[in-house]
């Protein structure tokens, strides 16, 4: 039975993965340090679409690659 499995990092989208999470944490900090006002601050809907895009970048850092008998 032939079976080949492997597992590739991608180290570029690890690096841009960091740089987005520094930008996010930098903008939120800035929103945070806003005088209090109506519109002031981080609300709830930016910081779950930041968290959102922080999940969907992390998917692509890792490829997986499985060959069985049945696709070769």
């Amino acid at each position: 039975m032939i079976s080949y499995k492997h597992t590739q990092i991608g180290y570029l989208m690890l690096v841009v993965l960091l740089a987005v999470l520094v930008l996010f944490s930098w903008v939120y900090m800035t929103a945070l340090s806003e005088p209090p006002s109506f519109n002031s601050g981080p609300n709830f809907a930016s910081s779950t679409v930041m968290v959102l895009i922080l999940f969907i970048l992390s998917s692509f850092t890792t490829l997986r690659t499985s060959v069985d008998e049945n696709y070769v």
